[in-house]
């Protein structure tokens, strides 16, 4: 590997969270939430109770994937990718459970937070990562099934999801306001 290889690598990861910091600075900003009584993180008791499932259904949801993926490299000896690769995609995983249950029980956003923005935020994150993944692959950078260069579009693919769940959510609540 050149020096050149590695601190463009190192300046890739320097910008990217330069760039996440930034979007979660306007992120706050823009929320306009007041710095009064309201805490950043407060949910109400049902929500707490509801992120509490969620929580434990991530869990439960990462343990069984880990345990399959163990079983697969016992039987085939080998994994269906690069370890760190296949290792996020359970963390994926567990995040999109965790997430999905979140929101359908109206317990993924603070009391404080605007569904709106936290939509544009995510479908922006969802194109980012995709567009990026797709480079990767269709260039070629890609050369194993499921080595690091898949990462991005694992993510922009569980944002998709998410996104999609959030949409159906808010859709279903101006529905039942209609009635």
């Amino acid at each position: 590997m050149s020096i050149w290889y590695v601190l463009g690598f190192i300046v890739g990861i320097l910008v990217s969270v330069a760039a996440v910091a930034l979007l979660f600075y306007i992120y706050k900003k823009a929320s306009k939430k007041k710095a009064s009584s309201v805490s950043a993180n407060q949910f109400d008791e049902r929500q707490q109770r509801y992120r509490g499932v969620a929580y434990k259904n991530a869990y439960y949801t990462l343990c069984l994937y880990l345990v399959v993926v163990g079983c697969i490299e016992i039987i085939t000896n080998k994994l269906p990718g690069d370890f760190f690769t296949i290792v996020f995609l359970g963390i994926a995983l567990s995040i999109t459970v965790f997430a999905t249950i979140c929101i359908r029980n109206d317990a993924y956003l603070a009391l404080w937070e605007k569904p709106k923005l936290v939509i544009a935020f995510f479908g922006v994150f969802a194109l980012f990562n995709i567009i990026i993944g797709l480079v990767n692959v269709l260039n070629g950078s890609a050369v194993n099934f499921l080595d690091y260069h898949y990462i991005n579009l694992i993510c922009g693919i569980m944002l998709v999801i998410v996104l999609i769940v959030f949409m159906a959510k808010q859709v279903s609540r101006k529905q039942d306001e209609e009635e």
